[in-house]
């Protein structure tokens, strides 16, 4: 059983990366690698709000409007599964090792099924990110995020 529970913050740190900066310059990685899971979160929410200013026209407003609404429901389900990853992997202590045991409550089976889900889930956020801008850049939505791609 593989378990890459960091893949899903990693995604988050490339996300808000990708959004500050069209051009890896690595500069933003500096600032964003020093923050918790919930502050990224925070910082992915208040970015994805913060692009409705910069949109270009009629339908950026409707791909804005289904990318805002996929994201809500990403970040969401990215803080749920990080208070499951703390819950497996953040060790408490027992008060008494000689009388108690220590005891995941999360099979085998349902940590690697949580963990699949935060692979796929970056993955989402990576492609998310990507598919925000147009070659030169510009946030214009290039992705699959309307259902109406390619209508005018």
């Amino acid at each position: 059983m593989t378990i890459e529970f960091n893949w899903l913050e990693h995604s988050l740190e490339v996300f808000i990366q990708l959004v500050l900066s069209a051009f890896d310059y690595g500069l933003t990685e500096t600032v964003v690698s020093r923050l918790d899971f919930r502050r990224k979160a925070d910082v992915v929410r208040d970015l994805v709000k913060a692009i409705s200013d910069h949109l270009t026209s009629k339908i950026s407003e409707r791909r804005y409007k289904r990318f805002a609404d996929e994201m809500k429901g990403f970040i969401k389900e990215a803080e749920e599964l990080n208070r499951f990853r703390n819950g497996v992997i953040h060790f408490r202590g027992l008060k008494d090792p000689a009388t108690e045991k220590a005891e995941i409550l999360a099979s085998a089976d349902e940590i690697e099924a949580k963990a699949h889900e935060m692979h796929d889930l970056g993955i989402i956020f990576f492609a998310q990110a990507l598919n925000l801008r147009d070659d030169d850049g510009m946030i214009t939505f290039v992705g699959n995020h309307d259902s109406s791609k390619g209508k005018s």
